[in-house]
């Protein structure tokens, strides 16, 4: 849709009834004066809408955006799309740091509790950091106690009860309906590097294929999705997990914790800072 009074007559009758629509900077709409007690059923009935609008919704603050002096050009866009589609994101996205030697033992306390047999175990020795957290994930996998432990601990990735909001929050509604093109307008400090933009809208596009995520929210720093299909197999919250934490390299937490926890959650928090 080209004119805001189109969008404003398609959403008649839904949570966004009764709000302005304006057009906004680089071909985008804007909605503001939000509830911040109601972002996410404002977004919904903009999402609802998708195909009618033809424009994707995203929660953010204007200060997020990128280029939002002008429109991304048609070859831009294809350009970027091609990319999207051709790019591996896990190569440009990469793990982090390995644990030192002797942090291991105080890690494995943290998690496990003291336990020398568990500590002599002789696959711990050299260790990366990745095999690590997969050691514990699967002690966890084998311990339910241990695991209700850890899926508590990783339950607040994996909720929008503590989703971030803001107060100046707007419905920012992109010429597009292809939300793994967001990143043409939106920023996300985790994706300030060679490649980032194309390689996070790659990883968009195939979370959306495989989990049926959807970008809710941008704020610069951080990410927000709803996800319909969450992982079911272990293994497949591994692997998305590891990949989650690629992409968010600011989060506070082991990839075994969101391992466990995404199955048992249907949404997404992503946060890398400066």
């Amino acid at each position: 849709m080209k004119d805001p009074h189109e969008f404003m007559a398609a959403v008649r009758g839904t949570a966004l009834d009764g709000h302005t629509v304006e057009e906004g900077p680089a071909g985008t709409f804007v909605v503001e004066g939000l509830d911040s007690d109601a972002l996410l059923p404002l977004w919904h009935a903009a999402r609802a809408a998708v195909p009618v609008t033809g424009r994707w919704p995203v929660i953010t603050g204007l200060e997020d955006t990128v280029d939002l002096d002008r429109e991304p050009a048609p070859e831009e866009c294809a350009a970027f799309a091609a990319a999207a589609r051709t790019l591996d994101p896990w190569a440009v996205f990469t793990e982090r740091p390995d644990f030192e030697a002797w942090q291991v033992t105080s890690y494995l306390d943290a998690c496990l509790g003291p336990d020398a047999g568990r500590r002599d175990d002789p696959r711990l020795a050299g260790i990366t950091r990745r095999g690590l957290d997969r050691w514990v994930y699967d002690h966890m996998l084998a311990d339910p106690a241990l695991a209700a432990r850890g899926i508590a601990r990783g339950a607040m990735l994996t909720s929008t009860r503590g989703w971030h909001s803001e107060t100046d929050a707007h419905l920012v509604l992109l010429p597009t309906p292809a939300q793994w093109l967001t990143p043409l307008w939106l920023s996300y400090h985790g994706a300030g590097r060679d490649q980032g933009h194309e390689a996070l809208g790659a990883a968009i596009l195939e979370w959306e294929q495989r989990w049926g995520a959807q970008l809710v929210a941008s704020w610069g720093t951080m990410l927000q999705f709803l996800a319909s299909r969450p992982p079911t197999d272990p293994e497949d919250a591994w692997e998305l997990a590891g990949q989650l934490m690629a992409v968010g390299g600011s989060l506070q937490h082991q990839q075994w914790e969101l391992a466990l926890a995404l199955p048992r959650g249907d949404a997404w928090f992503l946060h890398c800072r400066p």
